[in-house]
């Protein structure tokens, strides 16, 4: 484009569309995520009513945060433009005007387990800074629990899970090999599944 930029309200203009695109993947599709997985979890029907459980909104809360600070680190966004992020979706989740089920929410897992995904996404850069992972681990753990029959990425996943184990599972359905620290914490996550949530 030749010139100054003309002046429209509500657009943007950017220099680095990745980082925009992250930025609304990494977190406004994480959170959504985890509103998803934790949500079938417990047995609700549509994202509002997960968002409306403070057990939920507390993980969600802690997983956004965990991928705000990470993709601050990668591509330079203030606290103060990563925080606003993060309320606005926070606030959204919870409206019950246009119900989003839950079902339609969490499909594809495996695709959505990508390391381009809404969760290993973010989780690797938290391992390329060295930052707190445990709200994503546990948003990936949870996916890792969910099961849908007659659901075929589902049914691929609840298998080798059942075969491998979560990690084991991971590596198998979209090669991705966990640092120790994320590797563990995965795996307690996971197992605290066992008692409810």
């Amino acid at each position: 484009m030749k010139g100054t930029a003309p002046l429209l309200n509500g657009l943007e203009w950017i220099t680095n569309q990745t980082a925009r695109l992250q930025r609304k993947l990494y977190i406004h599709n994480t959170g959504h995520a985890v509103c998803g997985y934790l949500g079938w979890l417990k047995g609700y029907t549509y994202i509002h009513e997960a968002a409306q459980d403070a057990t939920i909104m507390t993980h969600i809360s802690q997983a956004i945060h965990e991928s705000g600070t990470a993709i601050s680190m990668e591509h330079g966004f203030t606290a103060m433009d990563v925080q606003a992020y993060e309320d606005n979706l926070k606030e959204r989740l919870v409206i019950s005007a246009l119900p989003d089920n839950i079902r339609r929410v969490i499909r594809q897992p495996i695709r959505k387990l990508g390391k381009e995904e809404r969760f290993l996404g973010p989780l690797m850069l938290c391992e390329k800074f060295n930052l707190p992972r445990a709200g994503l681990c546990f948003g990936i753990a949870a996916a890792l629990n969910c099961r849908m029959p007659g659901e075929l990425q589902f049914e691929q996943m609840a298998e080798s899970v059942d075969r491998w184990g979560p990690i084991g599972a991971l590596a198998e359905l979209v090669d991705f090999q966990p640092e120790e620290k994320t590797a563990h914490e995965i795996l307690q996550a996971f197992h605290s599944f066992n008692g409810g949530l």
